[in-house]
Order: structure tokens, then C-alpha cells, then sequence
């Protein structure tokens, strides 16, 4: 498998350079063509645009980018990976498992006032699970600190600990 990327703030230009790579190498009939886009709406639009051009458009695949990863690293390493565990409504119950077990925990005295209810418990968990999410992109070294045991007296590195070692048991 092969892929390349190309990029351009403008879809025309875009739709019109993947019309003129489809043709100068075509895949066999039954290899659906794989374009990775960010919305339903996108893989729609460029649809219907391959298939004014070509007067028909069939056989493609338009996978989002967490899927279209999935499915690499699924022939690369020859296995499927447990990335499921870590997308973020799974991580919700996730975290709202772990809260009532890490209540009696010095750290989460104030975490655990605040949940009161089901309802809060359920909203902290997810604002929680899309923050986690947040840190795994854009703060890894934060999370790697957290894994290697730094700032042990935070509610929210302890939480991760716990939530990691959930998970990759």
C-alpha cells in the first residue's frame, strides 16, 4: 500500500488535480480508489465531481482519517489495534467507571463534591474524555510526563494512570 498526500486550501484545484492523477494511473476496476476527507459532505461533493469528469463514478472509498489509520496499521503490523478503547464516547464510560473508585483519593476531594449527581457525573467524564483527547494531540508531553509518574498529587494525572492501565491491561 501507497499513499500521498496533497494539500490546498482550495477544493477545485484539489478535485481537479485527483481527476487528472486518477487518470494517468488507474487502479484495477475492482481496487476501489481511496481519498481520505473530513466529512460525509466532502466525500459527497468530490463524488459527484469524479463523476461529472468522468461521467460516472464508482468504487471509492472515502474514509475518515482515524479510519483510514486504523486500517494502515492493521496491514502493517498484521493486527488489529484496540483503539476503539481510547475513542472518546468510550472514554466517557470509561472515566465514569473509574470517578466512584477514585473518590476516597485525597486528590479528588473537590472532583468528588462536584459530582453529585449522575447527570454531573456523566458531564465531567465527558468534557474529561474530550480533554484527554485534546492532551493526547496537542499536549503529549504532558501525558508522557503523567505516564512516567510526575505531578503524582494531580486529580487529573491520576485519573489518566488509573484510565491508562484500564485500558491496556
Amino acid at each position: 500500500m501507497s499513499f500521498t498526500i496533497y494539500t490546498s486550501n482550495r477544493m477545485e484545484l484539489l478535485v481537479e488535480y485527483l481527476a487528472q492523477v486518477l487518470s494517468q494511473r488507474p487502479l484495477p476496476p475492482l481496487v476501489p480508489e481511496t481519498v481520505v476527507v473530513q466529512s460525509q459532505g466532502m466525500a459527497r461533493w468530490l463524488a459527484m465531481e469524479l463523476a461529472k469528469r468522468y461521467g460516472v463514478w464508482a468504487n471509492g472509498a472515502f474514509p475518515f482519517p482515524n479510519a483510514f489509520l486504523r486500517q494502515v496499521f492493521a496491514q502493517v503490523l498484521g493486527e488489529e489495534l484496540a483503539l476503539e478503547k481510547w475513542q472518546r464516547p468510550v472514554l466517557v464510560w470509561r472515566i465514569m467507571a473509574l470517578l466512584p473508585e477514585l473518590a476516597d483519593e485525597p486528590a479528588f476531594s473537590q472532583v468528588t463534591t462536584y459530582v453529585s449527581t449522575p447527570l454531573k457525573a456523566y458531564q465531567l467524564a465527558a468534557a474529561l474524555a474530550d480533554l484527554f483527547d485534546q492532551y493526547v494531540i496537542y499536549r503529549p508531553d504532558l501525558i508522557k510526563s503523567w505516564e512516567e509518574g510526575g505531578d503524582s498529587d494531580s486529580w487529573q494525572a491520576i485519573l489518566w494512570r488509573r484510565l491508562r492501565a484500564d485500558i491496556c491491561q
